[in-house]
């Protein structure tokens, strides 16, 4: 595994049945990366990493007492960022689904309120991740 960032932590990012999440502005306020970035311990030997991340997404459907994450829905699977240019994907029950030459992002979503006179919604724009 090649690792040209020394600041790279392996990490994994929650895939779910929604790449845009719906309503946007419920991902704004938890934040995407609170959503779906699970981090991994790596001390551990990278065998266990889709095992942990794997975890991570039960505990986080337990936290939001769901089967949904909120704004992206069912997880479907998860992507382990080995480094910043080898990242796996995993379904979720653990079976390797396809090796990808990038690490996955999380995304992101941003809110911002409009200044003006009027009441107007504020702008929302939204960075799904990308598989």
């Amino acid at each position: 595994m090649s690792n040209s960032n020394p600041r790279f932590t392996p990490h994994a990012v929650i895939v779910t049945e929604r790449s845009v999440p719906q309503p946007m502005f419920v991902a704004a306020m938890i934040g995407v990366e609170r959503l779906l970035r699970v981090d991994l311990d790596a001390a551990a030997p990278p065998l266990t990493f889709a095992g942990q991340a794997l975890r991570a997404v039960r505990r986080r459907l337990a936290e939001w007492r769901s089967d949904q994450l909120p704004a992206f829905g069912r997880p479907i699977g998860v992507v382990v960022n080995y480094g910043p240019d080898r990242a796996v994907a995993f379904d979720m029950d653990g079976a390797p689904q396809a090796v990808l030459a990038t690490a996955k992002q999380s995304g992101h979503v941003e809110l911002a309120a409009a200044e003006s006179r009027h009441l107007e919604p504020p702008h929302v724009r939204a960075c799904g991740p990308a598989l």
